[in-house]
């Protein structure tokens, strides 16, 4: 299940680009995390935490997940977004109130000017949630099934998948 995204009950903060650049420059996990996002080609509103490590270890950038959990605690308190630990069912994850590209790009120096990320529009009648896209990790497939109509199931198998 994708998790869902509620921006509405969270009260943003100013971003403080003097605590991402000084948190670039002297923690070393922070710099790996931002390295991370910089080099992203598009853009999330939510990182996932046990989707970002495996693509980390798989880069050869491997950081222990107490550490990155530090590090989206600190974005957080940059005021990049919102910090959220996995409870009933959802994945721990990092949800953006700035494009995190630009966040790793002030952070590194190269821009001084960050996007807010605009929430994507709401269908209905304003009760449904908001489902993001979910990034697959490298190697996988993502499998869709139609379960009845209005509900769509979607998988993320790796692509070397056999009956063993």
């Amino acid at each position: 299940m994708r998790p869902t995204v509620d921006m509405t009950a969270y009260q943003p903060q100013t971003l403080d680009k003097k605590a991402l650049k000084a948190l670039y420059s002297s923690d070393q996990a922070f710099k790996i995390l931002l390295d991370e996002f910089g080099s992203r080609q598009r853009n999330q509103q939510v990182t996932q935490l046990d989707q970002l490590l495996p693509r980390l270890s798989n880069a050869g950038k491997g950081v222990a997940r107490a550490d990155a959990i530090n590090v989206l605690r600190k974005l957080e308190e940059a005021g990049c977004g919102k910090f959220l630990t996995g409870r009933k069912g959802h994945p721990t994850r990092f949800e953006w109130q700035y494009d995190l590209v630009s966040v790793a790009e002030v952070a590194t120096g190269e821009v001084q000017v960050v996007e807010e990320i605009q929430p994507a529009p709401q269908t209905g009648n304003g009760d449904e949630p908001v489902v993001e896209e979910v990034v697959l990790p490298e190697g996988a497939i993502e499998h869709r099934y139609q379960l009845r109509a209005g509900w769509q199931v979607t998988l993320a198998l790796p692509s070397d998948l056999t009956a063993r």
